[in-house]
């Protein structure tokens, strides 16, 4: 759940991104700028700023596991692979990369309809 609040929280927070920008993307538009043009600036920073997030909190989840692990081997018989921290944070990576750039093309497709 806290995921999925996370993740929602960034693709509003991009989205209120381009609603400050409408102006200048809409200048940009009219000047002969093509939508792909357009979009390739904010698709780097959605890459660039999801890539840091995910990899900060990677970092530090890599480095308190050990500290975490011991007490909660008591509890759980289970223990991850610490492969399994590295593929869930590529597949959030994935996810919100994809659901970014879709949010994005949607965002700059209904500025430019305005």
């Amino acid at each position: 759940m806290i995921v999925i609040l996370s993740i929602t929280s960034v693709l509003l927070s991009f989205s209120l991104v381009i609603q400050r920008n409408v102006e200048q993307i809409s200048t940009l538009y009219l000047l002969g700028f093509s939508l792909a043009t357009i979009a390739r600036y904010y698709r780097r920073v959605l890459g660039v700023s999801t890539m840091l997030a995910l990899l900060t909190a990677y970092l530090i989840t890599y480095f308190i596991h050990d500290l975490v692990a011991s007490s909660l081997a008591t509890y759980f018989a289970w223990k991850p692979e610490e492969d399994f921290l590295l593929i869930g944070a590529i597949a959030l990576f994935g996810v919100v990369f994809v659901l970014g750039q879709w949010k994005l093309i949607r965002a700059v497709k209904r500025v430019l309809k305005a």
